[in-house]
């Protein structure tokens, strides 16, 4: 599945900071993951049916949408079974037949402009797929090499680093900004004489099922399936 482009801004404010903080802070190999969730309902969002739109990369990151998207959907698949769910390439074909593409594209740069949308235009995105909810992802991947040198020689050992940033937005048909908003990120630091390497589509694993674990959807009974 494609994976949109984007400009860095397209991540927002947290999420800029989360790739600075990310990158800059410390040396030490292995893996850390982590979710923060600026806007959190009081209770639980009841779904009837959920779009989950084409995801946006920063410029440069492309490569990786596929293997985000694709485990997301396998995240989702598992921890909700009955709920009826639109994935990416479908909503891309209903949106491209309707107005509602370029509608769709004003209404979240308003959203980073702004931080508020109005009600009327979700209802109409909503309206043009046939879902009560969508799911919105954006994200940054970074991949460098590196030299860094022993503690106790002049030698250099080579490092990798793997950065990966997604900010995930659930969307209803009340206006003013998201129902739910998480920031997840994940970072792999390997050696030559370290822990062992993570692929990209392992990273995007974890971060997605930590992403999912945390969305806070409860199927409507009798919603239907796929």
């Amino acid at each position: 599945m494609d994976a949109g482009r984007s400009r860095m801004s397209s991540l927002g404010r947290a999420g800029a900071v989360v790739v600075m903080g990310v990158v800059m802070g410390g040396c030490a190999a292995g893996i850390v993951t982590g979710v923060e969730e600026p806007v959190r309902p009081r209770a639980p969002v009841y779904v009837e049916s959920l779009a989950v739109m084409p995801v946006t990369m920063e410029t440069g990151s492309q490569g990786m949408g596929p293997e985000i998207v694709s485990e997301l959907w396998t995240s989702l698949e598992a921890r909700y079974p009955g709920l009826l769910i639109m994935d990416p390439d479908e909503v891309r074909v209903r949106l491209s037949e309707t107005p509602a593409a370029n509608e769709y594209a004003a209404l979240m740069d308003a959203f980073d402009r702004t931080g508020v949308v109005e009600s009327v235009r979700l209802e109409r995105i909503a309206s043009t797929l046939g879902v009560t909810h969508f799911l919105q992802l954006r994200g940054s991947y970074l991949r460098e090499n590196f030299l860094d040198p022993y503690l106790w020689e002049d030698d250099l050992m080579r490092e990798e680093r793997q950065v990966l940033v997604v900010v995930a937005r659930l969307w209803g048909t009340t206006g003013g900004g998201p129902l739910w908003e998480a920031v997840a990120k994940t970072r792999s630091e390997t050696s030559e004489f370290g822990t062992e390497r993570r692929e990209p589509h392992e990273l995007a694993a974890d971060l997605m099922m930590s992403v999912v674990d945390r969305l806070p959807l409860v199927p409507v009974e009798g919603a239907g399936g796929r």
